[in-house]
């Protein structure tokens, strides 16, 4: 009976850890790593049936590993103590002349005594081990026990602390790891950018807030790649697609823009005006405002098409008329959605004659702002972006569609009435809504943002329009 027990204990004592982090895994949803630990849980409770002693060195093993540990925590704190309590506390002193404890009566004396008790005292010896491990303990067990208990609870305090945290998120979705093939980089920049928040602006309602972290904005502007002595300025206006989420500093549409100049023999330094949610009506008064307070670029471009198909199909929703007011960005939390009014489909006449009405207003903003650059004699191109709706690729399509909840052959419609929205618009704007078609794999992981492929390929869309005006704008 004594064998069989000891033979139950020594296999319990060798399997557990790996018991415990197969449960912390089944509950982080890691199947791989779970299953590995229930393998390996099960070889060493083998092991440990057949083997009682591999239990005995284990523990031997847990003890030693626990002392070290110990002296290093130990090393960390008193160290840590020294420099943050004792170190302030004698600096104080000697600038001020006075020692706190010397006023304290027969302190010196006191502390001789306790030091001559300690040095004949056993349970001072054993006290002065880390954390007041013995190296012998009578009762190996108990400690296995227990430390195998603290490490359960460690493990299990991490996994809440984790698993109740809210799921870093960008428009409603989580990082999505195929978009980026296991760049390293990606995730703390999504989880980043997740967490940026933008300032309130009295015109534009918001604006970019300056940040230093895995993404850099100064004054309000997006850092961009560029090189060193360009000969042309060129802004680029945008929502979160120009201001480059999903992507690293130097690999925006922007950043990319200027490396394809750059390699094209003209070096331009691109100021990234892309703000997150902005659409047309925003960036038009960002453009008069700049321009009326810094020097006038060489060339404005202007990326569009999501955020404003966007706020459409969110006005048509909620059965509101998207004219004059919705378009110029009112605030519609201040006004009532109208309970019985009619919702139309894609292609139905009502529809259409919202779309020209909601377009018109877009297209009256953008009078004032092309007036006053072809005043100043500033050339500007429009662009209409690729959105998940215009992606047509059955090889590639899937992943996104199977992520975002749609169905193959459902989005005719929305393609057909994103593309018209763009020909309605003046200064008519370059259809490049195609210009994800071609890749390999679908560089999206929501409906509008993509990875940095997706960015290269929108930018060399672009190039292809830009290439010819930039070339006669620097012809040295």
């Amino acid at each position: 009976m004594t064998s069989a027990r000891a033979r139950a204990s020594g296999a319990l004592r060798l399997a557990l850890p790996a018991i415990v982090l197969a449960v912390v895994a089944t509950l982080r949803q890691h199947d791989a790593l779970a299953s590995g630990a229930l393998a390996a849980a099960a070889v060493l409770a083998a092991l440990g049936a057949v083997r009682p002693v591999l239990a005995d060195h284990l523990g031997a093993t847990v003890g030693r590993v626990a002392r070290a540990l110990g002296r290093a925590v130990e090393l960390v704190l008193s160290t840590a103590v020294f420099v943050l309590v004792f170190v302030p506390v004698w600096a104080l002193g000697r600038v001020l002349g006075a020692r706190p404890v010397r006023h304290v009566p027969g302190w010196r004396r006191h502390a001789a005594a306790r030091r001559v008790e300690a040095a004949d005292d056993p349970v001072a010896d054993a006290a002065r081990e880390p954390f007041g491990l013995s190296p012998k303990p009578r009762n190996r067990t108990l400690v296995l026990r227990a430390s195998a208990l603290v490490v359960a609870v460690a493990l299990l305090a991490a996994w809440h602390r984790t698993a109740t945290s809210p799921e870093p998120q960008l428009v409603g979705l989580g990082y999505w790891a195929p978009a980026y093939d296991g760049e390293a980089w990606a995730r703390p920049l999504f989880e980043d950018q997740a967490g940026y928040d933008l300032l309130p602006d009295p015109l534009t309602q918001t604006r970019n807030a300056d940040h230093e972290g895995d993404f850099e904005v100064v004054n309000g502007v997006r850092t961009s790649y560029g090189p060193e002595d360009p000969r042309l300025t060129v802004w680029v206006l945008g929502g979160s697609t120009t201001f480059g989420i999903g992507q690293r500093d130097a690999h925006t549409i922007p950043s990319e823009l200027a490396r394809l100049a750059e390699a094209d023999g003209h070096p331009i330094r691109v100021v990234n005006l892309g703000v997150p949610a902005w659409s047309t009506w925003q960036e038009v008064i960002e453009l008069e405002r700049r321009l009326d307070a810094e020097p006038a670029p060489d060339l404005v471009v202007a990326l569009d098409g999501v955020n404003d198909y966007s706020l459409f199909t969110e006005l048509e929703s909620e059965g509101r008329d998207p004219r004059w007011p919705w378009a110029i960005g009112a605030d519609r939390d201040h006004y009532p959605a109208p309970a019985t009014a009619d919702r139309f489909v894609e292609g139905s006449p009502e529809r259409e004659q919202h779309l020209r009405r909601y377009t018109g207003a877009l297209n009256r903003g953008w009078e004032g702002a092309a007036a006053l650059l072809a005043a100043r004699d500033i050339p500007v191109i429009r662009f209409w972006q690729p959105h998940v709706v215009t992606l047509q690729n059955d090889a590639t399509e899937g992943p996104i569609y199977e992520r975002l909840g749609f169905e193959h052959g459902t989005l005719g419609p929305a393609r057909e009435e994103y593309v018209r929205m763009g020909q309605q618009l003046v200064p008519r704007p370059v259809d490049i809504s195609d210009a994800m078609d071609d890749l390999p794999e679908a560089p999206y992981f929501d409906w509008a943002h993509t990875n940095e492929t997706g960015a290269r390929a929108v930018a060399e869309a672009m190039y292809t329009q830009l290439a010819e005006p930039i070339a006669q704008l620097d012809p040295a």
